[in-house]
């Protein structure tokens, strides 16, 4: 059933006695009726604005039928921004809370790389300290261990030296030894 045609057979309410629609399909049997038989005038405009009255009064329904459901579609829509606005909220407090932990986050990155790097220099400073005076000590090393090996063959020369005095003081004293014991056997 279209629209109108609900309306009619809702509005035929039997308390109701000038009811537009019945008195539209009223008048269409009167217009369409016997086309000999003449009409009073009154009664031809009465039957119109009968008509007319139907006519408006289901194009008025039909109006207020949209107005209802433009009214549903405008509160749906008002709730759907009401939603959207209260997501819109909750997603710009917390894109602000992230940014705040973020802008802190920063923060203490930039403070741990600047600790690190100075940390890292002060070991770089370090190794370098280290290098300088293992490169020192390694040149001491070098220059005793010259030094020890100059005297090492010092020592080692003058201890061939003194075997050599010695073995000449030997052969000396067992010259003298001997030549006195041949000196005293041929003086017997």
């Amino acid at each position: 059933m279209s629209c109108i045609c609900q309306y009619i057979l809702h509005s035929k309410t039997p308390g109701i006695k000038n009811n537009p629609a019945s008195e539209n399909i009223k008048s269409e049997e009167y217009l369409l009726g016997d086309p000999h038989e003449e009409k009073e005038p009154n009664a031809i405009k009465k039957d119109i604005d009968a008509i007319d009255a139907g006519a408006t009064q289901a194009a008025m329904w039909l109006l207020k039928r949209k107005v209802c459901e433009y009214q549903v579609s405008i509160e749906n829509l008002e709730n759907v921004v009401k939603t959207l606005m209260e997501k819109q909220n909750s997603m710009l407090t917390d894109m602000y809370r992230l940014k705040q932990v973020n802008f802190e986050l920063c923060e203490e990155s930039r403070m741990q790389r600047d600790y690190h790097t100075m940390e890292r220099n002060a070991m770089i400073r370090e190794l370098r300290d280290v290098k300088i005076l293992l490169s020192h000590r390694s040149k001491l090393l070098e220059e005793t261990i010259q030094r020890n090996t100059e005297l090492m063959n010092s020592v080692q020369e003058a201890d061939e030296k003194i075997y050599l005095m010695g073995m000449k003081y030997l052969k000396l004293k067992n010259s003298i030894i001997f030549g006195e014991t041949n000196s005293e056997d041929s003086e017997e």
